[in-house]
């Protein structure tokens, strides 16, 4: 009998699996890692940031900086993730944010969650964050899937589709 359990719940994992496989995938224009999406969406670059935009209204965006700047420094992905709570917390950005340590894919990370309120060109509102912040190469990525509130399921499930499926190449 238990034998059997074991056997099923590998099957459903597997099938699960082979589920994320045949998702559309967003590649980064920089070949440094790739995730599933729930939907078909085109890239839009420009400079270090990226944004893949679902017909639902869930948009995937990357952010990616250098962990050394020009003036020597360095930044870490924990101090990052740090940084920007701080802007919720100061008041710069209206909404909430909180950050937590967290693995994707064996990769130590940092993980967000919260929301916040729109800017007026999006339609205002509040909007559902996820986030994970990463070190890949020589560079801090930060991985951030955002949708008004009413689609927060979709977000929550884009977030963990990113989280299971994230590649990350060199």
């Amino acid at each position: 009998m238990r034998a059997g359990l074991s056997l099923l719940l590998f099957l459903a994992l597997l099938a699960g699996c082979d589920e994320d496989a045949a998702r559309p995938r967003a590649e980064d224009p920089w070949s440094a890692f790739s995730f599933a999406l729930l939907q078909e969406a085109p890239a839009e670059s420009q400079d270090r940031r990226s944004a893949w935009r679902m017909p639902s209204g869930v948009t995937v965006t990357a952010q990616r900086m250098a962990v050394s700047d020009s003036l020597v420094r360095e930044r870490s992905v924990s101090g990052v993730a740090t940084a920007l709570v701080r802007r919720f917390d100061l008041g710069e950005v209206d909404g909430a944010l909180a950050q937590r340590r967290c693995a994707v894919n064996g990769i130590e990370a940092v993980c967000t969650t919260g929301w916040m309120v729109a800017p007026p060109e999006r339609g205002g509102g509040q909007w559902a964050r996820r986030g994970v912040l990463l070190e890949i190469g020589s560079e801090i990525v930060f991985l951030e899937v955002l949708g008004p509130e009413e689609l927060g399921e979709q977000v929550d499930d884009q977030a963990d589709l990113l989280r299971r499926t994230l590649e990350v190449r060199g």
